[in-house]
Order: C-alpha cells, then sequence, then structure tokens
C-alpha cells in the first residue's frame, strides 16, 4: 500500500489498501526493500525482482529494459514485478531513494539506479546538466544535446553492475543503504565497514565531507566493530554491532546523542550510550528519513529523531494523561535521545520487527498467542500483564522502572527469538 504513482506497489487498484502484488503470485517471498518510487524482493529459489521507477533531482532516469542494455522501458517505469537477469544466490537485499544493492551466496555485491554521488560504489558518479551561458538558440541547442548525452549516461547505470570491493577487505557480511549511501561491512583478519555516497552531512562516517564520494572508504571509527545491521536516512547513518549497541553519524537531531542544534554535525560514529536505551540490548533498527526505530530485549521500542509527522509515536506521552491539546496536535514532538515508545497497543506485546519509512514507522508485535495450532509438545505461552507504559528519560529512578516493566513483559519461546 502507498504511493503508486510510479507504480511502486507493483499491482493495479487502490493505493491506501493492503492488497498483494498480483505479479508475484505463486512464489515465496523471503526478504523485500522499498526505495522512493521503486521496491525490489527476492524469492526463495535467490532471484531477484524489481518494479516501480528511478529518478534524480531532474526527474525520471527511468527502469531498466532488460531486453536492451543501457536503456529504460517506454515510459520510464514498470507496474509489474521484472525478473532481475544475471542475478542468482541473492541472499540480501537494500534499498536508498533511488538505488538498490544486492549480496550474492558467492559474496558478489551488484548496485544500480541512480548515481549522482556515487552511491553505487562504482568508482565515479553521473555528473549535472550544464547550465545556459546566455538564452541565444545556439546555447540552448547545446545545453540541450549535453542533457540528452548525460540522461544516456545515467540511464546504462539502471542495469546492475558488479562492485570491486577495496583491496584485502574480506568477504561481505552486511551491507547497507542510507537514502543516498552505500555502506559494507567486511571480515577478514577483522571487521571493517566501508562506504560511499552522499557525504554533505558527514553521513558517510569518513571524519571528512565532501559532496559525494564515488569510492568505498574505510570508515575507520568502526574498525574492529562486528556491524549486524547499518544504513541511514538523508542527512544521518546509524549501525548496530553484535553487541547490541547503536552507532549514529550525521546530522546531530538524528543522532539520539542528545545533540539538539539542527546546525551541528557528528562527523565520525559514535556509541549511544546504552543507559539511553535502560541498560536493554538493542535487537534490532531501522532507519527512516530523519528517525529511527529500534525494538529491544524484551519487546521494548524505541524511537528518535524528528517527529513532525508523529512517525515516533510519542504523542501523547502518558497513555493514562493526557490533554486534548496534546493528543490532537498537529505534529508531534522530536526527540534528541530513545523515546520508549508508550502505547495501549503494546502493552502486553512484545516487538519483534519493525521499518521506517520518510514520515510513518510500522512494527511486527507478538500478544504471546498463536494463531494456529502448534506442533506436538510446543509449550504455549500467554501474554503477561504489564504496568501502563511511562516515558523513560535518563535518570536512575527511570532506569529502574524500565528494567521492572521489562521483567513483566511476556517471554518469547525459543521458536521466535531467531526473529528477534
Amino acid at each position: 500500500w502507498g504511493n503508486n504513482d510510479d507504480g511502486a506497489l507493483g499491482r493495479p487498484g487502490v493505493e491506501n489498501a493492503l492488497l498483494p502484488v498480483t505479479s508475484l503470485w505463486g512464489r515465496k517471498i523471503v526478504a523485500g526493500a522499498c526505495g522512493d518510487c521503486h521496491s525490489a524482493a527476492v524469492d526463495d529459489g535467490g532471484s531477484v525482482w524489481l518494479w516501480g521507477s528511478y529518478k534524480d533531482s531532474n526527474g525520471y532516469i527511468g527502469f531498466p529494459d532488460f531486453s536492451s542494455p543501457g536503456n529504460s522501458v517506454p515510459g520510464d517505469k514498470c507496474k509489474s514485478a521484472t525478473l532481475v537477469p544475471g542475478i542468482s544466490g541473492a541472499v540480501a537485499l537494500v534499498a536508498g531513494d533511488h538505488h538498490t544493492a544486492v549480496l550474492t551466496k558467492e559474496g558478489d555485491l551488484f548496485t544500480w539506479g541512480q548515481n549522482s554521488f556515487g552511491q553505487l560504489g562504482l568508482g565515479q558518479r553521473t555528473g549535472e546538466p550544464p547550465v545556459p551561458k546566455d538564452d541565444s538558440p545556439a546555447e540552448q541547442e547545446v545545453v540541450q544535446k549535453a542533457v540528452a548525452s548525460l540522461k544516456k549516461a545515467k540511464r546504462k547505470y539502471l542495469h546492475p553492475q558488479k562492485v570491486s570491493l577495496p583491496e584485502g577487505g574480506g568477504s561481505i557480511k552486511t551491507i547497507g543503504c542510507g537514502g543516498d549511501a552505500l555502506f559494507v561491512c567486511l571480515s577478514n583478519s577483522g571487521w571493517e565497514t566501508f562506504a560511499c555516497g552522499l557525504n554533505g552531512d558527514f553521513q558517510l562516517g569518513l571524519g571528512s565531507q565532501n559532496e559525494g564520494e564515488p569510492t568505498l572508504k574505510k570508515v575507520t571509527a568502526l574498525s574492529g566493530v562486528e556491524v549486524t545491521h547499518i544504513g541511514g536516512g538523508q542527512k544521518f547513518s546509524v549501525a548496530l554491532d553484535a553487541q547490541g549497541s547503536v552507532w549514529s553519524w550525521g546530522m546531530a537531531p538524528c543522532t539520539a546523542l542528545n545533540l539538539t542544534d539542527p546546525v551541528e554535525r557528528v562527523k565520525t560514529p559514535r556509541k549511544v550510550p546504552s543507559e539511553y536505551f535502560a541498560g536493554l540490548r538493542i535487537r534490532g533498527l531501522k532507519p527512516g528519513g530523519s528517525h529511527v526505530v529500534a525494538w529491544a530485549s524484551g519487546g521494548s521500542l524505541f524511537t528518535w529523531g524528528f517527529g513532525e509527522s508523529h512517525q515516533l509515536g510519542n504523542c501523547p506521552r502518558d497513555i493514562l494523561k493526557f490533554t486534548d491539546e496534546e493528543k490532537d496536535a498537529n505534529e508531534g514532538e522530536d526527540e534528541a535521545t530513545p523515546y520508549a515508545v508508550s502505547s495501549k497497543a503494546l502493552l502486553d506485546r512484545v516487538v519483534l520487527g519493525g521499518d521506517a519509512g520518510s514520515n510513518h514507522s510500522v512494527v511486527l508485535a507478538w500478544d504471546g498467542g498463536y494463531a494456529s495450532p502448534l506442533p506436538r509438545g510446543t509449550k504455549r505461552h500467554t501474554a503477561a500483564a504489564e504496568p501502563p507504559a511511562k516515558r523513560q528519560r535518563f535518570s536512575a529512578e527511570v532506569l529502574e522502572v524500565a528494567r521492572r516493566e521489562f521483567a513483566l513483559r511476556p517471554r518469547l519461546p525459543p521458536e521466535l527469538e531467531a526473529l528477534v
């Protein structure tokens, strides 16, 4: 469901209803990813499917015409799932706003889409169209020819290309995308993370700033850190390590580091204090355009960043005591540190996963029950009662409340532990 102007839903019909992607009927989908106006999926055979369109600041780049290398399909968009040729055994799929990356079981990394900032990691980036020097017909003709040539150059990046890894980097363990960035985490004798793409707000974590970095560069602040998830929004990035710690960098108010100045930038990855999460281990996280959702051991849900569209779930804060003005507020509040989401819908549920878009969030939560019969011998779990969640801030009193609430949450059965 959602906006379908460019075919990103891969199906006909209304936009505001949960409907199946009919072009994928009969296939078992094991992974999916969404960009600004394109979507992709991986089936259980490791094949990659794609639909929608790719754009840049000048409009449509198009959708790959796989029957004509280097070209786009007529109309520059595709409204049904299309098999991506040349890629098999896909084990990971991620998407930025207008680019896509796939990792195969052989360890190969393929990228395609917009390459304005070098986010495809191919060592080069597409330029911008020239600005007319004057209004003369001759100058306009020169510019038009240049624009047509540039668009042709852009379209070659619509087709998947294999990314060359840094020398001595090792095997790829994790990949991730920011809005216009690419992250690759490698393991050899140790752990290293590399990044490329848009870097105007230090969102690559390199410690230096430039408009675009077309080559994968080492993020030295994450050297030796086993990164299990990494990604970002437009102006910030975030990572999760194997110990359940969160790292963040880029635009300060989106980093969960209690920084509120929108002009300030965190130039390299910094670890978010565990106290901000009430000492709980973070199991997973997903960045949106300017916010993050994260779920912790025991099923707690945290959000932070900008909340103008209520994407943080923090209004009202106290679900049992609030004013009408707070409930009816047109805009939600921003959160400079992790906010423990207080919701009646989540009181007796554990959050197993989630995701974040530009201005919305979604989570998968479990209530301790089962909708279908269990295998013989499986113990049935029921949800435990939980006291109303309270606003959790960085103080000894609040941490104690958080730990008490955590202890009362329903315990996950072994068969669901792997999901979180």
